[in-house]
């Protein structure tokens, strides 16, 4: 078997800028979900680019523009949100 080690999108896309990084964060249906039950807990910021990023057929695309550790940790929470866990668990015989 061939196991493809990315998902349909990478879990974001980084730009550069002068001074900031621009994040594309995609989320899926499932993680819109995971999203919306946290929703209270990100910054207005983060709400609002969420709430104005269009929703296509593959998913929301959201443009987050990080100039501060405060957004930048929230950008943290959204990659661990689209975050796939890791499925490999083994018992306690390292099985």
């Amino acid at each position: 078997h061939h196991y493809n080690l990315f998902e349909k999108y990478p879990l974001t896309y980084i730009y550069l800028r002068e001074n900031r990084y621009d994040f594309l964060i995609i989320f899926g249906k499932a993680e819109r979900e995971k999203y919306e039950k946290e929703r209270d807990t990100f910054p207005k910021e983060i709400r609002d680019i969420y709430d104005s990023s269009k929703t296509y057929h593959d998913g929301k695309w959201m443009m987050i523009p990080a100039a501060d550790l405060d957004t930048l940790e929230a950008v943290k929470r959204l990659i661990m949100i689209k975050k796939k866990p890791n499925r490999y668990v083994h018992n306690q015989y390292g099985n």
